[in-house]
């Protein structure tokens, strides 16, 4: 159902408008049920009643309720349950993901805003949680060797705080991953979860405290180089409550003030260490999971080992030796992702050309059950893929292979999704990226899904009924992208959102220049959600997956970057620079440091447009008011303030028009027409 607006400005502008004069009930209850969010929109941009009106919770939580589509998720805390939302948090989520979806279709996608804020520290490498909420980085402070691992909130009043801080023991931290997960933690009591985010990282260190001054510090960024110092690597996972960040994050105080130190005085240090393994080979990928709500960390190590370990106090680990197929030749594990469904871990392994002999590297993909421990000591298990589960010939010279992970939430979910569908977060098309070597370029392959029906016996089948399979026979190499000759790609990989840039060939830096930035989705796979309006829009055929967000993106040496698909934000941070920049490609609603939204309510008594017409047929015979200027200005106020431009740029813009209207007050005619002439198809544009 739409809006036309022939058929809504007369009624509701006119004097006499009865639309109004029902009972607020009858028309969220009645009459805003049947409409969707960009009906909602609409709705508010026609008067100042409309603006409260479609502000009320109840319209944006019934739409979240009915919503078929993923939305962008919130901390997974009783905090953001459905009857603890506010109406500003839930239109935010319905808004993000809709206008995220259009923007990212459109044939020339472009960031919407675009804030900076200073991180008080240097950032090696950061990542971004599902939701854009918080943000995990490597960081650096002053000193020479002051290394430390930092949390940030982004949506806050004041944009970004550094809400917590762990020290590396005096080196960089590299690796570096975070994901919600509950846990018990150790220490506490039995079956009594806490929620909140696991952080895995890796630091190199000497073994002996006298060898620190002969190490370089950047040989913890986790590259091969040649020092004669005996090392020592370890692999850390640490959980930091989201309660914690929370009484912080959610505080109107201002970051810095005494009353904020103060309150942050009273806490504990939030960090609880959960995983500490030591080794002296390098640790490589890591990746954090959960299945059937038993939290998972697994890294990858020398020897085609992967060693698992459960997220619970007194759990021993279980190594998994991935045994070579081929003789000769060296197997080396790239990267490995866990199917919690079917219990199994998807590996990829390069493996090496015979020594003597000439040829390619080639690439295998296996799948292998995942061990299970029951006891608190550690076991190991061999494990030879199965020739079905092996495929890979064809694959030459891949490198930095990711396979991201999709946006599940979690088994004890207790946010708004833990009442959504499940199912709508499963049954997705698993996706493989890596770079080509020869040509230089971007490789993607894809697995679809098989549903299988869960048995009724099994004491989950009522919540989820299928059990989503991904079977090796299954998987396709969708497409290669070559990149222009001098240049190479790299890859922030996401489930169905990616974004690639561009470097230098030549530019081995750990801080590269960047060159280009696109996005990289594949529209025909992913097609918009049927339930959003805008699905209806035709786009241009044939665009390609390729598609340019940051155009010359001015060769800055970036130091570290980070993509959230789920909310369309883009971050990246210079070398030797604390200014992070965050772009984003959704629209939300936006708030002042006082958490008052805007728009603003603007003082508009359109009772008295005593001259504005009564009819459809009366709206083409008004006439324009001779100070077309100041009509225009009006019409910007309410197009900037609805569309969360810049709060500055909206509060001029305010005073600009309150000065054109002079003492007398507004022109009600001309308030009507600028009001009027307002575009209604820009609304999530």
């Amino acid at each position: 159902m739409g809006f036309s607006k022939r058929q809504l400005w007369p009624s509701l502008l006119n004097k006499t408008c009865h639309f109004t004069k029902l009972p607020t009930d009858v028309l969220i209850d009645n009459v805003c049920m049947h409409l969707d969010a960009e009906d909602v929109i609409r709705l508010r941009m026609v008067n100042k009643f409309f603006l409260v009106l479609t502000e009320h919770p109840s319209i944006w939580k019934r739409l979240l309720r009915r919503t078929t589509f993923p939305l962008p998720p919130l901390p997974p805390t009783s905090r953001y349950a459905m009857e603890k939302l506010t109406g500003l948090e839930a239109e935010r989520l319905v808004t993000r993901a809709i206008s995220l979806d259009k923007i990212w279709r459109e044939e020339e996608p472009t960031h919407v805003d675009h804030w900076r804020v200073n991180t008080q520290y240097f950032i090696n490498s950061m990542v971004l949680l599902p939701g854009g909420r918080y943000l995990v980085a490597s960081a650096k402070d002053n000193t020479h060797d002051g290394y430390l691992i930092v949390v940030y909130v982004l949506d806050h009043h004041y944009r970004a705080v550094p809400l917590a801080v762990l020290p590396t023991k005096k080196v960089k931290a590299y690796q570096l991953v975070a994901r919600y997960v509950s846990v018990d933690r150790p220490g506490g009591s039995e079956g009594s979860k806490v929620t909140g985010i696991a952080i895995s990282y890796v630091i190199t260190r000497p073994r002996h405290r006298a060898d620190y001054r002969k190490m370089q510090h950047e040989y913890s960024a986790g590259y091969d180089m040649d020092i004669d110092v005996e090392l020592v690597h370890e692999c850390f996972c640490v959980h930091i409550s989201l309660d914690d960040l929370e009484v912080l994050g959610a505080n109107k105080l201002e970051p810095g003030s005494r009353k904020y130190i103060k309150l942050a005085g009273r806490k504990e240090s939030p960090f609880c260490e959960l995983v500490h393994l030591r080794s002296r080979s390098p640790f490589g990928t890591i990746t954090l999971s959960e299945v059937y709500g038993i939290p998972y960390l697994a890294v990858v190590k020398p020897g085609n080992k992967i060693v698992f370990q459960q997220l619970v106090p007194n759990t021993g680990t279980a190594m998994l030796i991935c045994n070579p197929f081929v003789p000769n030749r060296e197997h080396k594990i790239q990267c490995i992702r866990i199917l919690p469904e079917q219990h199994q871990v998807l590996v990829v392994r390069r493996i090496e050309v015979e020594p003597g002999q000439d040829g390619r590297a080639v690439t295998s993909i296996e799948l292998h059950d995942i061990p299970l421990n029951l006891t608190d000591e550690p076991i190991e298990v061999s494990s030879t893929a199965d020739m079905d589960n092996v495929l890979g010939n064809d694959l030459h010279d891949l490198l930095d292979v990711q396979i991201p992970e999709f946006d599940i939430p979690l088994w004890d979910d207790r946010s708004f999704r833990g009442e959504m569908d499940p199912m709508m977060y499963r049954d997705r098309q698993l996706t493989i990226y890596a770079r080509t070597v020869n040509p230089h370029g971007v490789l993607r392959m894809s697995i679809k899904p098989e549903k299988v029906e869960r048995p009724s016996t099994d004491p989950i089948a009522k919540r989820l009924p299928y059990i989503t399979h991904y079977k090796l026979p299954n998987l396709a190499k969708v497409r290669t992208l070559e990149a222009v000759e001098g240049e190479v790609f790299g890859i922030l990989a996401g489930a169905y959102r990616s974004v690639v840039f561009t470097t230098s060939l030549f530019d081995i830096c750990l801080c590269p220049q960047l060159r280009w930035v696109y996005r990289y989705s594949d529209d025909e796979e992913h097609p918009a959600p049927e339930q959003m309006q805008h699905a209806k829009k035709t786009y241009p055929e044939g665009l390609s997956t390729l598609r340019a967000l940051l155009p010359g993106s001015g060769g800055a040496r970036i130091a570290a970057m980070a993509w959230d698909e789920t909310t369309g934000r883009l971050l990246n941070i210079a070398e030797g620079s604390k200014e992070l920049h965050v772009m984003d490609f959704a629209r939300a609603p936006r708030t002042d440091t006082e958490g008052r939204r805007y728009p603003l309510c603007l003082p508009l008594d359109l009772s008295l447009a005593e001259n504005y017409p009564d009819s459809d047929d009366d709206i083409e015979s008004i006439d324009a008011p001779p100070d077309i200027n100041r009509i225009q200005l009006r019409s910007e106020v309410v197009h900037q303030a609805t569309f969360g431009s810049p709060v500055q740029k909206t509060e001029d813009l305010i005073h600009q028009w309150r000065q054109s209207i002079g003492p007398d007050g507004d022109d009600p005619e001309e308030v009507a027409i600028a009001i009027k002439e307002e575009p209604l198809d820009v609304v999530l544009d």
